[in-house]
């Protein structure tokens, strides 16, 4: 499985690993997966894991369609806080675009370089 997720429901929080190389079409499994969930709560915080994979096979198009899915899923996602790791360049830059196109959200996305960096994040 490309992104695995784990929700741990005692610290309200869910975790995604991505292995490998992400398409469009694990992300919509994931998405549409946790949603559905009914673990999920929608105050829980987001931590996302992209050091292990890579979000290379990604085109524009597929990225606002992601961005897209995301604002319909409103209610849905909630108003917990979402967090990305991402440190290689083109990771970075893929998912610092969608934190300037889903600024406006009622859900928080970061993105950070560092595992460490994102576990702050979510304390403060």
């Amino acid at each position: 499985m490309p992104i695995e997720t784990v929700i741990n429901e005692n610290k309200k929080q869910v975790f995604h690993i991505v292995n490998g190389i992400l398409t469009f079409d694990e992300i919509v499994v994931a998405m549409n997966n946790l949603y559905s969930n009914p673990s999920f709560l929608t105050e829980m915080d987001i931590l996302i894991d992209v050091l292990p994979g890579s979000t290379s096979a990604l085109s524009s198009e597929e990225i606002h369609r992601i961005v897209e899915m995301t604002r319909l899923a409103g209610d849905a996602r909630g108003t917990g806080r979402s967090v990305a790791i991402a440190a290689e360049e083109k990771d970075y830059g893929v998912l610092h675009v969608m934190e300037f196109l889903l600024k406006d959200e009622k859900r928080t996305l970061k993105i950070v370089r560092s595992r460490e960096e994102a576990e702050q994040w979510l304390r403060e």
